[in-house]
């Protein structure tokens, strides 16, 4: 009869030879609206998502990165801004004037950076873009499943947490009072 080993003890001391943990430590691409409370809003409403590096260079995190992929899924209820990713290719934020590409990619956000000669070394923005609510529904702004990524200064995999923004947009707001032409519109079918 043939037994298997279990291959827990094998991969847990792979990993730990190797200086990866099973825990997550610090490292972490964040999304946030700012002030925009994205449980209240209604078609119509804009509003601008920064998604943020932080936990470089805290202790068992990389103190640089030569590799950041971040891919933001965008749901149905919205709409991006194509003129709000500063044409594509622009070094801003934490980004060192290397390699970065930032382009609306199947309906998703999608931010890389590649170090050419200078890697990142600081927390802080990574990118923006704008969104505007187009529909009504309830769900959550947040990475793709293979999103995001990074590299440290050797090239090696790094683990990177993330967040997700939870939003309920409203078909509308009932206060709004319709323009002249629409009452005189209603008026003439009396």
């Amino acid at each position: 009869m043939h037994f298997r080993q279990p291959v827990f003890p094998f991969v847990f001391l792979l990993c730990i030879a190797s200086g990866s943990s099973l825990v997550h430590g610090g490292l972490m691409l964040g999304l946030d609206s700012g002030t925009t409370d994205l449980t209240t809003l209604a078609v119509g409403d804009s509003f601008t998502i920064d998604v943020s590096l932080s936990g470089l260079g805290d202790p068992g995190e990389p103190s640089q990165l030569s590799d950041l992929v971040g891919t933001v899924v965008i749901p149905s209820e919205f709409s991006v801004d194509p003129a709000s990713l500063a044409g594509g290719i622009a070094p801003l934020g934490i980004i060192p004037g290397d390699f970065f590409f930032l382009d609306i990619i199947g309906g998703n956000v999608d931010g890389q950076f590649l170090a050419l000669f200078d890697n990142i070394s600081a927390n802080g923005l990574f990118y923006s873009f704008e969104l505007t609510a187009i529909a009504a529904g309830t769900g959550s702004i947040g990475f793709d499943p293979f999103s995001p990524t990074a590299l440290d200064e050797n090239f090696f995999p790094v683990t990177v947490g993330e967040n997700s923004l939870p939003y309920s947009v409203s078909a509308g707001n009932s206060n709004v009072v319709p323009e002249p032409s629409t009452l005189v519109c209603f008026a003439a079918m009396k």
